[in-house]
């Protein structure tokens, strides 16, 4: 939808009010390109993201093989994001981490 909609918010800047609103699962299925991505995410309401195009150009690049090196990466990077943040999971994680006021 980016192209028919460029001034459409970011999925992920909708997210706080989209958590507000409701208890049901919500899934971030645009925008995730790295683990830190993922991290800001859940910290903002998200239930669990999507990891498609990575995945994808992982395949693209190396089969079955290239896939699972792709989500090792992300997986490396959501810790490594974690550690920086000073969360010890994403349980720990809140908007604040993302947010200031």
């Amino acid at each position: 939808g980016g192209r028919q909609l460029d001034g459409a918010p970011a999925p992920v800047a909708m997210l706080p009010a989209a958590r507000a609103r409701t208890a049901l699962p919500l899934l971030v299925d645009s925008g995730i390109r790295r683990g830190s991505d993922v991290v800001k995410a859940i910290a903002l309401g998200a239930s669990a993201v999507m990891l498609g195009r990575a995945v994808l150009y992982g395949l693209a690049a190396d089969g079955e093989d290239g896939a699972f090196t792709a989500i090792a990466l992300i997986r490396e990077e959501i810790d490594r994001t974690l550690a920086l943040a000073g969360r010890a999971s994403l349980a720990d994680l809140d908007a604040g981490l993302v947010l200031s006021n």
